[in-house]
């Protein structure tokens, strides 16, 4: 294998990469440079699989070995499950196959616009998906999300349920409610846009709603105030560079999240 095999994987501007890994659908294989493709069209003559084995590529280690991967609701589901996957070492040649049919705990797979090609128009629905699913705290500590197991019980613990391609919160019952996907769709049109840190967790934990007052105590240039008002909530801030003349009023919600940034004196702060 030559060097420029080895880099491949790292230079394509196409796939999820996840450490020293690429996932591609194989809808976007022909976007991939050509070395990577030759990748595996070789895996897939050594594992002796057809082109319906699997629907997704892992390359690993900067094309040491190839993974053919199959997730069959790969469209259908928001996070599809693996339900067979073949290791093909390139060197070697030794095949790894391994099933997880009538498996309780299969992995399960996040992110899955990012293994699609850049002009593939089924990508907007996922990513509009993925980002509901960051702002409302669901890939946080991926290490315990990875399998279908620990991925329902984050749904479980943030009282989520997955229904279709969007995100629903859920009652007490387990049930959704008409408030429930109001306030969802509130959260997902924040998470559109660009809110702080501090701000993402103060509505991510439920502190902003419509009928909330806010003050950012250090507020910048107004970001979060814009996006804030924009979205219906009596927002307000102060910044001693940017907002020095704003008054400091009492407020519903306080971010004190960059004060930091803006009171030198540690008494003060």
């Amino acid at each position: 294998m030559s060097p420029g095999q080895i880099r491949a994987p790292l230079r394509a501007k196409v796939g999820k990469r996840v450490a020293n890994n690429l996932y591609v659908h194989t809808s976007a294989l022909p976007s991939l440079p050509a070395s990577i493709r030759k990748l595996v069209e070789k895996a897939v003559r050594v594992a002796c699989v057809d082109h319906d084995s699997f629907n997704v590529v892992r390359v690993e280690g900067g094309g040491k070995s190839v993974s053919l991967l199959l997730y069959p609701r790969f469209f259908d589901d928001a996070f599809p499950s693996l339900a067979a996957s073949y290791r093909i070492d390139i060197d070697t040649e030794k095949v790894s196959k391994k099933r997880y049919n009538g498996d309780t705990n299969p992995p399960i797979l996040h992110r899955k616009e990012t293994l699609l090609a850049p002009d593939d128009v089924r990508r907007g629905s996922y990513e509009e998906l993925t980002k509901a699913a960051e702002g409302m705290g669901l890939f946080e500590d991926p290490t315990t999300i990875g399998t279908k197991l620990g991925w329902e019980a984050r749904l479980e613990r943030l009282r989520l349920r997955v229904e279709g391609h969007r995100l629903v919160e859920i009652d007490g019952d387990g049930n959704g409610t008409e408030d429930d996907v109001v306030i969802q769709r509130h959260r997902t049109a924040l998470q559109r846009y660009s809110l702080s840190t501090p701000m993402q967790a103060l509505w991510r934990h439920g502190f902003l709603q419509p009928a909330s007052t806010v003050f950012d105590y250090g507020c910048g240039r107004g970001d979060d105030i814009k996006i804030l008002q924009e979205q219906g909530i009596a927002a307000d801030g102060w910044d001693p560079h940017f907002r020095p003349k704003s008054a400091r009023v009492h407020a519903d919600v306080v971010n004190l999240g960059f004060v930091i940034n803006v009171i030198e004196a540690p008494q003060e702060r």
